[in-house]
C-alpha cells in the first residue's frame, strides 16, 4: 500500500514482463517490480522503458499512446477484507487495523461509483 498512502499512481505488471536482473527479490516466485509515479503520464513513460516487449504485449506506439483521460475502459478489483481473513495463527492482529482495512475499500468504492 505505499502508493495509495502517498497519493501515487502505481501498477504491478505481470511478473515476467520486467527483467529482474540486478534485483534481489524477497520471494522469487511472487515479487514483481512495478513503477510508482505522481501522474499517469509518468507511469506510462516508465512502463515504456521497463516492460520487455519480447515477453509482453505493448501498445503499438507505447503506453503513453493509450492515455486518453477517460476511465471508461478501466476495471477495478477490490479484495473485500470483511469476506477474506487470514487465519489467527498466521499473523498477529493489531487493534484498529482490520477496521481500517474494511472501511477504506468501502469508502473508495462509494467514491468511485459516483464518478
Amino acid at each position: 500500500m505505499p502508493a495509495n498512502r502517498q497519493a501515487l499512481y502505481a501498477i504491478k505488471p505481470t511478473a515476467t514482463a520486467i527483467s529482474k536482473q540486478g534485483v534481489m527479490p524477497v520471494v522469487t516466485f511472487a515479487d514483481s517490480l512495478g513503477p510508482m509515479s505522481k501522474t499517469p503520464l509518468d507511469l506510462a513513460n516508465l512502463l515504456d522503458v521497463i516492460i520487455d516487449p519480447k515477453v509482453s504485449r505493448v501498445p503499438k506506439d507505447g503506453y503513453t499512446s493509450v492515455l486518453n483521460g477517460s476511465w471508461s475502459d478501466i476495471s477495478i478489483a477490490v479484495v473485500r477484507p470483511e469476506e477474506y481473513h487470514l487465519k489467527e495463527d498466521f499473523c498477529n492482529r493489531r487493534k484498529g487495523v482490520e477496521e481500517q482495512m474494511v472501511s477504506m475499500p468501502a469508502a473508495i468504492s462509494t467514491g468511485i461509483s459516483g464518478v
